[in-house]
């Protein structure tokens, strides 16, 4: 049983590695700017910070050359990282995508890191992996592997006693209608190798964005960073894998793991009505009843540790010098574009830029003569995107508002209502040219038609 698993799994995998070798990810320009102080919450440093939050150190606060593991690095992470991490800590890439390496070891090429790439299968257990490590960061991976609960055991076994972990993983229930159009397009018999085919894909989604209010509102968002770049495309509307998994199911798998739940990043402010959850891990029975009735849409951005026993003495915490001189470079837009905090002004903005960077080095900043200058709702929105922390202020009713709720409830978000897309004129003759050139029966037309319909329920 163990052997037909894996090979199940290697299968799978395969056909991921494919995909990622002919559509490198995300695919940015080589020669793009990149304003990496945005990925602030992406390195080791931050996700040390929130453990040293609960009073314990993390190894890459204790040990100079604790090394970093991307796992799913991606082309652009190794990069990105960089930025961040302190240069003594090396940083091992693994990707099941050699293209994907390639282009982040050019685009890396100047960084002054020790880079280790290696290409391979997270999930084959003849991938020699690096051991002892300091932080793991795995952005979007899980859900592509064939068996994530069995990469988190393995990930867990490298990581040393109180090291960190970042992961990213789908919000299954949000992505149902995104599941709706993979599946009208393969009942399509459309290929993400045949170029035409991906044309015919965007011109189904393009109309249905102008014709249909529950397209749009969905679609529109997506315009320029995925209906109009191949590799985002793909992923997006044709991946090779994408476990449907709840959130019940990925908090299990952490707990099999040994590993614990520091923090869920809110990206959106759509958990206002709970304690800081950057801070306090939401309880399972709130994200679910969120996710059930969207008012919770984003992925789950989460925090991790393995646990460690108690330290029985204090540990002595290494001198760290970040590779960026951050405190020449503007702060990330991110922390601005809430209701809460567009006011912030210029000098502001840099004091809380400042105020952070030394933060993340090891560096005590006490912001209590600061206080009263912004309103509390303003402090508690800096505080869950992760700008600010209990242990910049020393009273306590300041560390109690930076984990309070913002607001009572959060409103359940509202929905256009459904069309019958089979009175639409246009598409049934772009889906009826496909049907026959494609050689599809009537039957398979019929599907396509109800996954499209139930694409646009809520």
């Amino acid at each position: 049983m163990d052997n037909v698993r894996n090979s199940v799994g290697l299968d799978i995998n395969s056909r991921v590695k494919i995909q990622y070798e002919t559509y490198p990810y995300p695919d940015y320009s080589l020669f793009i700017p990149l304003r990496t102080q945005e990925a602030y919450a992406s390195n080791s440093l931050f996700s040390a910070q929130l453990l040293k939050e609960r009073g314990r150190a993390a190894p890459v606060f204790t040990r100079v050359d604790a090394p970093i593991l991307i796992a799913g690095s991606g082309d652009i992470l190794p990069f990105v990282l960089s930025f961040w991490e302190p240069i003594t800590h090396p940083i091992f890439a693994i990707d099941i995508s050699e293209r994907n390496l390639q282009r982040a070891r050019m685009r890396s090429f100047l960084r002054p890191h020790a880079f280790h790439w290696r290409a391979g299968n997270l999930e084959d257990p003849l991938f020699k992996m690096p051991e002892n490590i300091g932080h793991i960061d795995s952005y979007g991976v899980l859900h592509h592997l064939a068996n994530p609960k069995h990469a988190l055991k393995r990930l867990h076994d490298l990581m040393l006693p109180g090291a960190t972990m970042r992961v990213m993983v789908y919000n299954s229930g949000a992505r149902t209608w995104i599941r709706h159009i993979q599946r009208s397009f393969a009942l399509l018999g459309l290929s993400p190798f045949d170029r035409k085919d991906l044309d015919s894909a965007l011109k189904i989604l393009i109309h249905l964005m102008r014709t249909n209010p529950m397209f749009a509102e969905r679609l529109t968002p997506m315009k320029a960073s995925i209906l109009h770049h191949s590799a985002r495309f793909v992923d997006t509307f044709f991946h090779a894998r994408e476990a449907r998994l709840p959130v019940n199911y990925w908090l299990e798998a952490f707990a099999s793991a040994d590993l614990e739940c520091m923090g869920l990043f809110d990206r959106y402010a759509e958990l206002d009505d709970l304690k800081n959850p950057l801070l306090i891990f939401p309880k399972l029975k709130d994200l679910e009843s969120r996710v059930a009735d969207r008012r919770f849409e984003n992925n789950f951005e989460v925090f991790l540790t393995k646990k460690a026993p108690p330290a029985t003495s204090p540990q002595a915490l290494v001198p760290l010098r970040y590779p960026t001189r951050w405190l020449l470079r503007m702060p990330p837009k991110a922390w601005f574009t809430f209701s809460e905090t567009n006011a912030i002004s210029m000098p502001m903005r840099f004091r809380l830029w400042r105020s952070f960077v030394k933060t993340l080095g090891g560096t005590s900043v006490i912001l209590d003569g600061h206080a009263a200058k912004l309103p509390p709702a303003t402090w508690q929105r800096l505080a869950r995107l992760g700008a600010v922390f209990p242990s910049n202020f020393t009273t306590v009713a300041m560390k109690d508002l930076l984990i309070a709720p913002i607001h009572k409830t959060m409103d359940q978000p509202s929905f256009p209502k459904a069309i019958d897309l089979q009175q639409d004129a246009e598409l049934r003759s772009m889906l009826n040219g496909l049907m026959i050139s494609k050689a599809k029966s009537k039957r398979a037309l019929e599907q396509v038609y109800r996954r499209l319909n139930a694409a646009q329920n809520p």
